[in-house]
């Protein structure tokens, strides 16, 4: 199988569109750096989830993952009626669709006949961030995770997302703040909801380009944030190159996120492009020799878990 020029929208990806703010993370606690006992513990936990990955084995991830202290990364930085509406969507919608997002990697890596390793572990006062890379036929992709210990264990409380260049907790607090800020009956949210309630009702007609036009019909305050960006580009890629590359310009020009940028000098821009775009990924992810031989073999970079 050949993926895609990009991973398909996906249901999560909808419940945060219009992301406007982006809050920055709390000041860091005391230092506490680890142990080396504790580092070792950490260390054998992100060996055994890589292994995990490429054994088609849930089990490690699903221990692993603390959804308790993800929530309180996010209600710790926001209002009372925002943690309310936050514990209602997240008993609702959101708590299933982290878990299954949490196992994408596998099914990638199982399906794409891809493989999983440990590109970096790096130690901070009280946590710990493990970047996995995950390599395919002519592609890669990246996951971080934030780790903490909890009663002693390894535990994972927040993945990034490479797209928007923050942290999904960071995501969902500009969610709940843009929907707190635009509440319901709002002129901005009313406009946003029917352009895409429109939207969805173009493809179930089967009217793609109809689709397409409906989302550029949402605010602004409602669609500046890649997500957005990549609905818009799936919905082109149906209708071939040239209004692809359309629209691929002009969200470029319009809303440059991180993997946006990258789209656009991967098919647009020149070798010289390509060399400052990865030291921009470098500058996440961290630099290694391999994401100079990824550069080098023009695998390409494709989001989606």
């Amino acid at each position: 199988m050949v993926m895609n020029k990009f991973s398909r929208f996906t249901w999560f990806a909808l419940l945060i569109i219009g992301l406007l703010t982006a809050c920055s993370e709390p000041k860091p606690q005391a230092p506490a750096a680890f142990t080396e006992a504790q580092k070792q513990k950490m260390t054998r936990y992100a060996q055994d989830l890589v292994a995990s990955i490429n054994a088609y084995d849930f089990d490690v991830m699903n221990a692993g993952w603390n959804e308790e202290a993800f929530k309180r990364r996010v209600t710790r930085q926001v209002s009372t009626t925002e943690v309310n509406m936050f514990n209602d969507f997240y008993q609702k919608k959101l708590r299933l669709q982290l878990k299954l997002n949490n196992l994408r990697i596998y099914h990638r890596v199982h399906d794409y006949t891809g493989e999983a390793t440990l590109y970096r572990l790096d130690f901070y006062d009280r946590y710990a961030e493990l970047v996995i890379l995950a390599t395919f036929p002519y592609s890669f992709n990246f996951r971080k995770y934030r780790m903490e210990l909890r009663k002693g264990r390894p535990a994972m409380v927040d993945f990034y997302d490479y797209a928007e260049d923050q942290w999904v907790s960071e995501l969902m607090i500009g969610f709940l703040r843009l929907n707190n800020r635009y509440r319901a009956g709002s002129d901005e949210r009313t406009n946003a909801n029917l352009a895409m309630q429109r939207a969805e009702r173009s493809l179930r007609e089967g009217d793609t380009l109809g689709a397409l036009q409906w989302y550029y019909e949402i605010p602004s305050t409602h669609q500046q944030n890649a997500y957005v960006s990549l609905r818009k580009l799936n919905l082109a890629e149906t209708q071939g190159d040239s209004l692809w590359n359309t629209v691929l310009t002009r969200e470029y020009q319009d809303n440059p996120s991180l993997y946006v940028q990258y789209l656009h000098q991967y098919y647009r821009g020149d070798s010289t492009d390509m060399v400052a775009m990865y030291q921009e990924i470098a500058r996440i992810v961290g630099a290694s020799p391999e994401l100079d031989s990824l550069r080098l073999q023009e695998s390409f970079w494709i989001y989606g878990f």
